[in-house]
């Protein structure tokens, strides 16, 4: 009996360093298309001097932050952190504007918004690239796994 495993064993580290470059470039491809927008903040950050958001600094879309979170070995989580502006774009709501266009919109909205999937859009192009590598991983882990259990017996 062959006590060995043919071919290439994904590890945890490879994993975690091709999950991280995944996340970085649907995020440079979500700051490219929050790049192009024309309407909105102008200024790369604003800090507010008066009110209720005194000293809170606010930014512009183009900060797009990521993260990959592990747990227990295996990657739980990849999120995306962007300045709460963002999602609102995402939705085209605001001041007044519903997310659901059945519901009323309020007389005083001046502005018409459109949603704009600058977050969503470049996540949905690459999700299988994702998924390919998570089932890459899981079967390597698995087959280790097993193949282990095997051999002790």
């Amino acid at each position: 009996m062959n006590e060995s495993i043919d071919g290439r064993i994904l590890s945890y580290d490879e994993m975690m360093a091709k999950a991280k470059r995944w996340a970085l470039g649907v995020r440079n491809e979500a700051k490219s298309i929050a790049a192009s927008f024309t309407k909105g903040k102008n200024v790369r950050t604003r800090v507010y001097v008066n009110g209720k958001k005194k000293g809170y600094i606010e930014k512009k879309l183009t900060t797009v932050g990521y993260r990959v979170r592990n747990k227990d070995g295996d990657i739980d989580r990849v999120s995306f952190q962007f300045p709460l502006h963002g999602i609102f774009i995402e939705y085209g709501v605001g001041r007044g504007q519903p997310r659901d266009p059945k519901k009323r919109t309020s007389i005083k909205s001046y502005i018409r918004r459109q949603p704009v999937e600058w977050i969503d859009d470049p996540i949905d192009r690459h999700i299988d690239e994702f998924a390919d590598m998570v089932a890459e991983y899981s079967g390597d882990r698995m087959l280790v796994n097993v193949w282990n259990s095997k051999i002790k017996k």
